[in-house]
């Protein structure tokens, strides 16, 4: 009993302290991609006491996040590894826990967060309506190794990034280039730099050089989706691989603005029969 009440306190206080929403899965819906390093997840029952046994994930991606179970006989596994070893339970509840962003700046637009690394980059999946610009040529040849080799986790991704519609933020490349990006995600869609932009999301002076996009439906190198954001001044050499709505710059553009000086030389590889249609920079199905 004292370790349920243990648990129902720290639901409270993500919750209601830090703001977390709560995804519940059953056993058997697998682990959240979003779920790494830091986030918390709490075991129940469905008839019982929703919460009852917490474990932190301490290294690694889902679905193989190595957890710290803080048992006598369970210790440092997945979670599936846990359900084997616990099997009464049938239900988890994770909980991202938001880590904030690690370089300089607060985040406003007089004041944007300024990324000088490819790990910066990658925080920006923390705050997706904040302003971002890069301060430096960004070196992300690592993300190849990353994730098992599936790569950097594109940027407002609802499949990785919990409860997002898309990145609302701004973006400025102040004409720095990002080398080598790897980004290897063949099941998923909406793949790119960023998912989806939407909304007040803005990208511009973006040089993305080198490195290969591969995803599933909406496949750009910039941006899966371009909604109603806007993008301007911007560039991408690469490898980009899709099925379906395939592109340089974007994959699918959905009513978002192109402006200025907008290039790609892209190499795109689709396996659906399509046009190239570069006035919006994606190759749509028939």
């Amino acid at each position: 009993m004292r370790l349920v009440v243990q648990c129902t306190f720290l639901h409270d206080y993500l919750v209601n302290t830090l703001g977390v929403t709560p995804d519940v899965r059953d056993k058997g819906q697998g682990v959240p991609l979003w779920f790494g390093p830091g986030d918390v997840a709490i075991f129940g029952w469905h008839d019982e006491h929703p919460r009852t046994h917490a474990v932190i994930a301490v290294a690694g991606a889902a679905p193989a996040a190595i957890c710290n179970a803080h048992t006598a006989d369970v210790n440092h596994v997945t979670i599936e590894g846990f359900y084997d070893a616990n099997p009464s339970f049938d239900r988890c509840t994770f909980y991202h826990i938001p880590r904030g962003f690690s370089g300089e700046g607060s985040g406003t637009e007089q004041d944007p967060y300024v990324i000088t690394n490819v790990d910066q980059l990658q925080e920006m999946n923390e705050d997706l309506d904040a302003c971002y610009a890069l301060g430096n040529d960004i070196d992300a040849s690592a993300t190849k190794t990353w994730n098992g080799g599936a790569g950097f986790v594109p940027i407002a991704n609802k499949a990785y990034v919990f409860d997002t519609k898309g990145f609302v933020g701004q973006f400025d490349g102040k004409g720095y280039m990002i080398k080598d990006l790897w980004i290897n995600r063949p099941l998923q869609d909406r793949i790119g730099l960023f998912s989806v932009l939407e909304s007040t999301g803005y990208i511009k002076d973006v040089r993305l050089i080198g490195g290969a996009i591969t995803g599933k439906d909406e496949v750009g190198g910039l941006a899966g989706i371009l909604g109603s954001g806007v993008m301007a001044n911007c560039h991408f050499d690469g490898d980009v691989t899709g099925e379906g709505y395939v592109g340089g710059l974007v994959g699918n553009n959905a009513g978002g603005g192109l402006h200025s000086k907008i290039s790609t030389t892209a190499r795109l590889t689709h396996n659906s029969p399509g046009i190239q249609d570069f006035s919006l920079w994606r190759s749509m199905p028939s």
